[in-house]
């Protein structure tokens, strides 16, 4: 879960790789190589770490949410295609398990998410026949900040919350503390990253939102030209765009693949099923006619007119159709249940669809306002930090940080910049100055 330590020493490595060429470094086997004699200034250096550390942070943040373990408090959304009640959002319960319509309850405490779904699809396949399962986190557990904040409680959890947004977001050290003693370059550096990724995730949450919306709408065709007031967008924003219409395109034409496909089978399902009908019609017209011949034979053997060798032919024939006309009603019966089976699982796709459609829109909003205020925060820490007479680490009270995985009771120390994980409890302690109390 934790890789703050692996991301310094990966982006310290980068630095210190760009700086020796700086120095103007060479090595032997490299030196009439032209990538060594590019001259390189100062600010170019800086954007080259900056791009560096962006792209380490954001592979840490992707390997801790695939690396997640669901524990009591996780809000799960399920969507299961084939059965719409037992879509929704189900909270882990205290007893670790998950209970979800039409499956049955599901332990969910301690697996990742991945595994979780591999659970429900193996209780759904009890009862479906190769169910499409998806499952996503729709609300983190809360994290805990204590100690010497000015309001220590329980907050929301959103991906890439570090110790120093989770101080920021409990209203900064407490009162009794004075000013705060961020260093000014700490909280520069840590808050300007945290702004990045959180406007790369930005842009992509409201990409993501116009493309559920096309498919909302079924369109066919997808383009959105993104923007957000105060916010610019990310260098990669074309790229970005571009995956999105991919990836429309391919959702779209595997929905229709199979809306086509089970259209078709509802179709051939009711051509069988009336072939059924108008064979039983038939067969009781058969064996009306074998009946009224039947009653003729009779009057006429009554009357001397005829022997009994007709009438028994026409009775073998009578009871072979009444036979078939048997086994063809339990056939129109087995067609009809076809028939519907089909209808319900033509709505269930439909309405599946549409479920998760919705659910996409809704997390994609909630996405964006939680990383609207991230930005504001994020924006008001660089704005102190870099004010003139801003926080600085000298002259004012100096604090310590424990932090309390959620899965265990022994704290740890920890710095600003570590992420946080769900149900994590952060402990701020301010450090006494004997001298300056005394």
């Amino acid at each position: 879960m934790r890789r703050s330590g692996r991301v310094v020493c990966v982006t310290s490595f980068w630095y210190l790789l760009v700086a020796s060429s700086h120095r103007g470094f060479k090595a032997s086997k490299l030196r009439d190589d032209w990538l060594w004699d590019i001259p390189l200034n100062q600010t170019f250096m800086h954007h080259i770490c900056a791009v560096l550390t962006l792209i380490v942070s954001v592979w840490a943040t992707v390997a801790q949410a695939q690396d997640y373990v669901l524990s009591t408090g996780d809000t799960l959304r399920v969507t299961l295609l084939e059965s719409s009640r037992a879509n929704g959002d189900y909270v882990v319960g205290p007893d670790g398990r998950v209970s979800i319509p039409g499956i049955g309850l599901i332990a969910a405490a301690g697996l990742e998410l991945r595994a979780f779904e591999a659970a429900l699809r193996a209780e759904a396949e009890r009862t479906i026949v190769d169910p499409s399962v998806a499952v996503q986190i729709a609300e983190y557990r809360p994290f805990y900040v204590l100690g010497d904040v000015d309001d220590a409680g329980e907050y929301p959890f959103s991906p890439g919350m570090n110790i120093m947004r989770a101080i920021a977001i409990a209203g900064g050290f407490g009162r009794q503390g004075g000013q705060d003693s961020f260093s000014r370059t700490v909280a520069s550096n840590t808050a300007e990253k945290s702004l990045e990724d959180a406007r790369i995730e930005l842009y992509a949450s409201v990409i993501s939102l116009a493309r559920f919306r096309a498919e909302r709408r079924m369109d066919t065709a997808f383009d959105v030209v993104p923007a957000v007031d105060g916010i610019a967008p990310p260098p990669n924003l074309d790229q970005m765009v571009a995956d999105a219409r991919t990836l429309f395109a391919t959702r779209q034409e595997a929905f229709t693949t199979r809306l086509s496909r089970q259209t078709a089978t509802l179709e051939a399902r009711r051509r069988e099923a009336g072939s059924y009908r108008e064979q039983i019609e038939a067969q009781r017209a058969a064996v009306a006619a074998n009946d009224a011949e039947l009653a003729e034979l009779r009057d006429a053997r009554a009357r001397g007119l005829i022997t009994g060798t007709r009438m028994s032919e026409v009775m073998r024939d009578s009871q072979n159709t009444r036979a078939q006309m048997l086994q063809t009603n339990t056939l129109q019966r087995q067609a009809e249940a076809n028939v519907t089976a089909t209808e319900q699982a033509l709505s269930d796709l439909i309405v599946g669809r549409a479920v998760e459609i919705d659910q996409g829109i809704e997390t994609m909003t909630r996405s964006i306002e939680q990383l609207q205020s991230r930005i504001r925060i994020d924006m008001d820490l660089i704005e102190q930090a870099d004010a003139p007479g801003g926080p600085v680490m000298t002259g004012g009270p100096r604090y310590r940080y424990e932090l309390y995985p959620g899965s265990t009771s022994a704290g740890r120390a920890a710095t600003l910049d570590e992420l946080l994980a769900p149900g994590d409890m952060v402990f701020v302690i301010r450090i006494r100055d004997p001298q300056s109390e005394g």
